[in-house]
């Protein structure tokens, strides 16, 4: 389950528009095949049950754009891998919906993932069956944007002196990630924002939640305050994914 929330972070984090045409009726749909880079972060209650690690989700028409109408093209297959950090891969399979923008994929060891790309943004809901681990996933279009890079991390502070993942995405210019509490089982939040150098200022989830940080090379690390005035500090690196 998802909940929302806000944070502002300083750090060095699509829908497929650009890669769709125009039919005659004025509608688009995509013609190209389009990858998506990105982290997964779940729990199960425990620090011990955590999941962390990065995901790559690679969108391609069933058929060329030429062939069919506009309509029949808006189904399409979905492909991709979660690689969890200390070398477990999982292979995923499923379909993506340019008409709803809905993306649907399942994985080895019953994981099954639910979300939806908006604006070369990825993010969604996962569950799998270590343990009833289950948390959220998000991405940025790596087509247009190859300069992507995945940091995971932890966060302390907050509310309670909460401890959890914090893991985020960047290109030149986006922040995306998600956010779970260790104590949460699977209620996550999702990160986005901006990058300006080697600056983030990034919102989770509308709740207020407002933060700033740093990216140094392959480490990213800042500082937060929630909604109700409470401090807390998060920290991540490249490494860690692995």
């Amino acid at each position: 389950m998802k909940k929302k929330i806000v944070l502002i972070l300083s750090a060095t984090v699509v829908f497929l528009g650009v890669l769709s045409c125009g039919g005659d009726d004025g509608s688009s749909y995509p013609t190209t095949t389009t990858t998506f880079e990105g982290t997964i972060a779940g729990t199960n209650d425990t620090e011990a049950g955590k999941q962390t690690g990065t995901i790559s989700v690679t969108i391609t028409p069933v058929v060329s754009a030429t062939e069919v109408s506009a309509d029949a093209a808006s189904g399409m297959t979905a492909t991709g891998t979660i690689n969890l950090a200390g070398g477990r891969s999982i292979t995923l399979t499923g379909s993506y919906d340019s008409s709803t923008g809905d993306l649907d994929l399942t994985g080895d060891d019953g994981f099954s993932l639910t979300g939806s790309l908006d604006n070369n943004l990825m993010d969604g809901d996962y569950t799998g069956t270590d343990d009833d681990t289950g948390g959220g996933f998000a991405g940025l279009n790596f087509t247009n944007n190859p300069d992507v890079k995945v940091f995971c991390g932890t966060f302390t502070g907050g509310s309670g002196g909460s401890t959890g993942l914090f893991n985020i995405v960047v290109t030149a210019t986006k922040v995306s990630g998600v956010r779970i509490n260790y104590s949460s089982r699977h209620e996550y939040r999702t990160i986005k924002g901006e990058r300006t150098g080697d600056s983030i200022t990034a919102e989770i989830d509308d709740t207020g939640r407002m933060g700033e940080g740093t990216i140094t090379g392959d480490t990213v690390a800042g500082t937060f305050i929630n909604k109700e005035g409470n401090p807390g500090e998060f920290h991540g690196s490249v490494s860690e994914c692995q």
